[in-house]
């Protein structure tokens, strides 16, 4: 098995551990490594224990946060899940958390503000980097493509400031 996933600022031990589960908690230890705040705004200890999987301690009290396989005595939040299918299937949106909830599936004690809050603050994260990393590859799609349109006859400076301007053409322009 793999001894451990890493990113920059992050390892976590996932060796044995089901890959959807193992993304899951490397995912949320990057979130946390690259957005300090989240640790700040959720504010405390949450206990996952996947029955027949592993046990992980997300501990927010003190920014970065971090993410820790294993158990603690007294988390402020404790989410146990009947299996490594029931949290795969809830993560991927294929079960309904509710259901699990109410079906026994998944047992939450202690302060369940605490998990969603984790959760909707790991994903806004995740949602703003992958917007940035799509604006930054754009803008280097179009420097390239920049880079290999001919300079020679065809547009001149003018025409190339009347294309990027926002008025439509055949509009009639504004006057003073």
């Amino acid at each position: 098995g793999v001894a451990a996933m890493a990113s920059a600022a992050v390892e976590v031990n996932v060796e044995g551990v089901e890959p959807a589960v193992a993304i899951f908690f490397v995912d949320v230890a990057e979130g946390l490594a690259k957005d300090p705040s989240i640790a700040a705004s959720v504010q405390g200890v949450i206990q996952f224990e996947i029955k027949g999987s592993s046990e992980w301690v997300v501990d927010l009290r003190r920014p970065p946060g971090r993410v820790v396989r294993g158990s603690t005595r007294s988390p402020d939040t404790r989410i146990e899940y009947a299996s490594a299918r029931v949290f795969e299937e809830i993560n991927a949106g294929k079960r309904s958390a509710t259901l699990a909830f109410t079906t026994g599936q998944v047992k939450v004690k202690g302060d369940f503000g605490l998990v969603s809050s984790l959760l909707k603050r790991v994903q806004e994260s995740a949602k703003a980097a992958e917007a940035e990393a799509r604006v930054r590859a754009a803008a280097a799609a179009r420097a390239r493509e920049a880079e290999l349109t001919p300079h020679y006859g065809g547009t001149s400076k003018a025409s190339a400031a009347q294309a990027a301007s926002p008025q439509r053409r055949g509009a009639p322009a504004a006057h003073a």
